[in-house]
């Protein structure tokens, strides 16, 4: 057997493994709607698939990961120094 046939194997006996009655028709909804807003989707596009009309709805079936926060908030303090720059010069004079 190739590596693929080995791989696909192995994700099917991943797959059997998995606890299904865990799994609910929103859950895959807010999963989807996750992974296509990460992926750089249109938010338009994400509502034609998942059938929203608002985006509103769409917000509603969406989650913000802790990846996600991290990183904005990595943004936010490169963007804010962190130490106060304190202009030492004396009456505007820069030499």
């Amino acid at each position: 057997m190739n590596s693929a046939g080995a791989r696909e194997l192995d994700r099917l006996s991943f797959a059997r493994s998995l606890p299904l009655h865990l799994f609910t028709v929103h859950g895959l909804r807010r999963t989807f709607n996750d992974l296509t807003r990460r992926a750089g989707a249109d938010g338009m596009v994400t509502r034609a698939l998942t059938g929203h009309v608002t985006e509103a709805m769409t917000a509603h079936y969406s989650t913000v990961g802790l990846d996600e926060k991290r990183e904005a908030v990595a943004g936010v303090v490169r963007l804010v120094p962190l130490t106060k720059t304190v202009d030492r010069t004396v009456d505007g004079d820069r030499n």
